[in-house]
């Protein structure tokens, strides 16, 4: 039945790509770049890839990404490229690679950092709204870390679509969840730093050597960013969870995890 979801998954996400391909680059169309249906595909992955669907619940997961897609095109039903999604729907791909142990590990690094961004509600902060979304609890998403999910998405899904990895895809979507991860974290950092230079200096200065280490590595592949004995992503997250004391608070708000 794993199959059977996936592909359906996928199937839906090739419908919303036949049209964000041609529609990416128009910025104030419902079509181009569309965040609230990218949110429901990054939610409802996240389901597929860690949770063990019953049948009823799978129909229901199919029926509502279905649904959203539909909202999606709306009455633009011609305006779209014409995939041959029915190589996705009988796709023979073999999703275990979605299972092994160094792809769930950086997809749970990228899904972790994009609940730890939720924080920046709830602190003091000077920034371009443009590069945040809310999602439907009303919660921050970063923009630019959503798009690298996008983009792993479209890897895998060419890897569906031709039935095999020839092309090196997943690791592809490794590097884009992984930019992702560090999207997430960086842009936390450039909002906070203010407040944590001031309070712990000390803190600042593993944060200039962390920036340090991250120039001297640059061309080695992003995956394989080893800083201070441990991969860069790690470092940021570390750096994340040693802020949350020095944060500038929003008065009367809560932080929320």
């Amino acid at each position: 039945m794993q199959t059977e979801i996936f592909n359906s998954f996928f199937f839906q996400y090739g419908r919303y790509l036949q049209y964000d391909l041609i529609h990416s680059l128009e910025q104030k169309t419902r079509l181009g770049r569309n965040v609230d249906l990218l949110i429901t595909f990054r939610k409802q992955f996240d389901i597929i890839i860690t949770s063990d669907l019953s049948k009823e619940d799978a129909e229901c997961l199919k029926k509502a990404i279905k649904r959203a897609v539909d909202d999606y095109i709306g009455d633009h039903k011609n305006e779209c490229l014409n995939i041959n999604l029915a190589s996705v729907c009988h796709s023979s791909f073999n999703y275990g690679a979605l299972f092994k142990e160094d792809f769930k590990e950086i997809f749970t690094s990228f899904r972790t950092s994009c609940g730890d961004f939720k924080i920046i509600d709830a602190i003091e902060h000077e920034e371009n709204s443009q590069e945040f979304a809310k999602d439907k609890d009303g919660r921050s998403v970063l923009i630019q870390a959503l798009l690298e999910f996008n983009n792993a998405l479209s890897h895998i899904f060419t890897s569906v679509y031709h039935g095999n990895d020839d092309l090196g895809n997943i690791n592809k979507a490794k590097n884009h969840l992984y930019r992702g991860t560090l999207d997430n974290y960086k842009m936390f950092i450039r909002l906070s730093i203010k407040s944590v230079k001031r309070k712990n200096p000390k803190l600042f200065e593993e944060f200039k050597d962390i920036r340090m280490q991250e120039l001297l590595h640059l061309g080695k592949d992003v995956q394989g960013k080893v800083i201070n004995n441990e991969y860069l992503h790690k470092q940021y997250k570390e750096l994340y969870n040693k802020s949350l004391p020095y944060l500038d608070k929003k008065s009367n708000s809560q932080t929320l995890a």
